[in-house]
C-alpha cells in the first residue's frame, strides 16, 4: 500500500504466543482488561481531544521524518505510528483488541502490530532490528522495570537511532484526574511517576545519551483560538515551558566507556539481622555476573538463628564464594566496616538481607561501575569503588 510516493510497510509481526506463556502481574491485567474495554470508545476519545492529539502527532513528524523504520511501544490503535508513514513500522502492545482495531486501521487491511506490555527482554530480543526511531509514548510509567527495557531497546538501535520518551508532566496530574472523572479524558490506571532526571539516568545506564529536551502544550484545548495562541507564545518562554503539559525526551546511543574484556572481582556485602527467611534466597537470587564474585554475611546478633543459616547455606551452596562473620558491635555501619577488614574484592556492594532491593538488580549497578556510567551509585544500597584502578 503506498503513502504518497513512499511504500507503507506495516508488516506482521507476531510474539502472542511467547506472551501468552508469561505470567501477568495483577496491573499488567487490569492495564489489559481497561485496555480492550477501551477499544471501541477509542476513535471518540481521540475525537473529542483532537486538539490536543493533533499538536502532539505534529511534533512527533518533526521529530521522526518519513520512510523510517520505526517501533513503537504502547502503540494501541496504532494512528501514531501510522501517521509517522515508515517504511517499516512494528507496533507493541498488551491489549488484543487495541491490537484488532490497529489491524483494522492499518493501510490495506495489513498490520504490524504486536502484543506484549511488561516487555521483557527475551521478547525485544526476538524482534528483529535495528530501528531508525524507537518511541514509547505514554508508556514509561506503566512499565515494570524501565531499567531492564531501555538496556533491551540499546540492543535494537544502530548508530544513528533515536529514542523517544513521550510524558505528561506530573504537575498537571491532579488536572488530569478531575478531567477524567468529569468525562473529558479517557480513563487509565495510575502509573508510577518518574522524574525527567531519574529517566535520564535509567537512560543513561542503558548506554543512551538524552540530545533533546522539549516541553509542550500551555493547553490542551482549542478554545475559539485561545489555546493555540497560548501554545505557540506563551508555552515556548523561559520560566513558563516547563509548566506545559507535555514532555518529550530523545536519546541517541552512545559508546560505553568501558571494555568488555574488564571484569573485575566483586563482594557483595550483606548486613543481616533476624533475616534467617532470607539468607538463602539471597544466595539462590544472586546472579553470577562476575567471574570472581564472593558473598559476604555480617550476622549482627540476631534471635531468629540467621547466623546459623548464614552458615548452613555456605555449606549448602559449595559452588559459591561465601563467608560469615558475626559482628563484635552493633548497627548496620559497624557490621560494613567489619566486611570491609576481611580484605574483599575490587568491587563492594551492599545488599541490605530484607531484599527490599532485588538481589536480580546487582548486575546492572556492576554494568554502570565498569562501563564508566557511575563511580558511584545508589539505590538503597552502595557501589564503593576500592581504592584501585578499576
Amino acid at each position: 500500500m503506498s503513502c504518497g510516493r513512499r511504500k507503507l510497510r506495516i508488516e506482521p509481526y507476531q510474539i502472542a504466543d511467547k506472551l501468552m506463556q508469561l505470567q501477568l502481574t495483577e496491573r499488567q491485567k487490569a492495564i489489559r482488561e481497561l485496555s480492550d474495554r477501551l477499544a471501541s470508545q477509542r476513535d471518540r476519545w481521540l475525537a473529542r481531544n483532537r486538539f490536543f492529539y493533533d499538536n502532539d502527532r505534529r511534533y512527533m513528524q518533526f521529530l521522526v521524518p518519513p520512510g523510517q523504520r520505526v517501533l513503537e511501544l504502547g502503540c494501541g490503535e496504532g494512528q501514531l505510528l501510522r501517521s509517522l508513514q515508515p517504511s517499516r513500522g512494528v507496533g507493541v502492545d498488551l491489549s488484543q483488541a487495541m491490537i484488532n482495531l490497529a489491524r483494522k486501521h492499518a493501510p490495506g487491511g495489513s498490520s504490524s502490530t504486536s502484543e506484549m506490555q511488561k516487555i521483557p527482554s527475551c521478547l525485544l530480543d526476538s524482534i528483529p532490528g535495528p530501528f531508525d526511531y524507537i518511541i514509547l509514548s505514554d508508556m514509561i510509567g506503566y512499565l515494570e522495570d524501565c531499567g531492564s527495557t531501555f538496556d533491551a531497546l540499546r540492543k535494537l538501535c544502530a548508530p544513528k537511532t533515536r529514542l523517544i520518551v513521550a510524558y505528561y508532566s506530573r504537575l498537571w496530574e491532579p488536572v488530569m484526574r478531575l478531567s477524567e472523572r468529569a468525562g473529558a479524558k479517557m480513563p487509565s490506571l495510575g502509573q508510577n511517576w518518574l522524574s525527567t532526571d531519574d529517566t535520564t539516568n535509567l537512560l543513561r545506564l542503558a548506554g543512551l545519551k538524552v540530545v533533546r529536551r522539549e516541553w509542550r502544550l500551555l493547553m490542551a484545548k482549542q478554545l475559539i483560538g485561545i489555546g493555540t495562541l497560548l501554545n505557540k507564545v506563551i508555552a515556548p518562554l523561559p520560566g513558563i515551558r516547563r509548566l506545559c503539559l507535555r514532555n518529550y525526551l530523545v536519546a541517541r546511543p552512545v559508546e560505553l566507556q568501558g571494555t568488555a574484556t574488564r571484569n573485575p572481582s566483586c563482594t557483595i556485602l550483606i548486613p543481616c539481622r533476624n533475616e534467617r527467611n532470607n539468607i538463602e534466597n539471597a544466595v539462590r537470587r544472586l546472579p553470577q555476573f562476575s567471574g570472581d564474585l564472593e558473598i559476604l554475611f555480617v550476622e549482627g546478633h540476631s534471635s531468629d538463628g540467621t547466623y546459623e543459616e548464614c552458615l548452613r547455606v555456605t555449606e549448602s551452596y559449595p559452588d559459591r564464594k561465601i563467608r560469615t562473620f558475626k559482628q563484635a558491635g552493633k548497627g548496620k555501619g559497624d557490621a560494613v566496616r567489619l566486611g570491609f577488614a576481611q580484605r574483599p574484592r575490587e568491587i563492594v556492594m551492599i545488599l541490605d538481607a530484607d531484599l527490599t532491593v532485588p538481589p536480580e538488580s546487582m548486575p546492572k549497578f556492576y554494568r554502570a561501575l565498569v562501563e564508566g556510567s557511575a563511580s558511584l551509585s545508589m539505590e538503597q544500597d552502595w557501589f564503593i569503588p576500592c581504592p584501585m584502578e578499576l
